[in-house]
């Protein structure tokens, strides 16, 4: 663990990405936030501080990110959020596709605005 500190004088953390990726999927959302630097950070519950990650390391995370952005997942498929493997659609409904991980079996919804589809094709959803 490394320390630094923000312009402001806030402690900043930085930490391994396991670390750091464990806090940011068990932060609220309004915990998390972008650095003036372009990291992602933690803020604490009590508000003193923020966790992140080495800048070095980030550069490769991200260099990596952008990678599988290039040749990310084809259509309609959706990289699942706890194992980063491609998901299949499973059932269309008017404004949302839900997709399915063959790896670990989890499921999500995502509506079409943010994946791409036509709006109103599909199962009507039951109110």
């Amino acid at each position: 663990m490394k320390m630094d500190k923000l312009p402001d004088g806030t402690p900043l953390f930085s930490v391994r990405w396991d670390v750091f990726r464990s806090d940011w999927k068990s932060a609220l959302p309004s915990q998390r936030v972008v650095l003036d630097d372009g990291r992602p950070a933690v803020h604490s519950r009590d508000g003193d501080s923020y966790v992140t990650i080495d800048h070095a390391l980030w550069e490769v995370v991200r260099a990596k990110f952008r990678e599988s952005l290039v040749s990310g997942p084809r259509k309609r498929e959706h990289l699942c959020e706890a194992c980063h493997t491609p998901m299949h659609v499973t059932h269309e409904y008017e404004h949302a596709w839900t997709f399915t991980c063959d790896r670990c079996k989890s499921a999500e919804v995502h509506g079409k605005s943010f994946v791409g589809g036509t709006e109103g094709a599909g199962e009507k959803e039951a109110r």
